[in-house]
């Protein structure tokens, strides 16, 4: 198996246990966040998850972008820069990834 699948699926995992998600569940957002839909309730969520596989999985734009339902390398740039300085303005915002992604670690 792949090292970047197997990374996937544990920090899959890992989001799934730490929000409470069954696998039902998780089946379900995860289908959400990689559709094509981009009104805000999905593409800020999305937005935010591409962020954290960034920080968290550290690969390659473009292997996201897949992950997340073809997008391409560009569009998870904007996604991973928007939300970047959204942190730097916002703290409040800041803080909740932070714990966000603390959890998940």
């Amino acid at each position: 198996m792949p090292p970047f699948l197997i990374k996937k699926l544990k920090f899959t995992y890992i989001v799934a246990h730490k929000l409470g998600f069954n696998k039902a569940l998780l089946k379900i957002v995860w289908k959400i966040l990689k559709s094509k839909k981009r009104n805000a309730n999905i593409a800020v969520p999305r937005q935010i998850a591409m962020y954290i596989c960034r920080v968290i999985l550290e690969e390659p734009l473009t292997k996201i972008g897949i992950e997340f339902g073809g997008k391409d390398h560009t569009t998870v740039m904007h996604s991973v820069d928007k939300i970047k300085k959204q942190i730097k303005n916002d703290k409040t915002f800041e803080l909740e990834i932070n714990k966000l992604i603390n959890e998940i670690k």
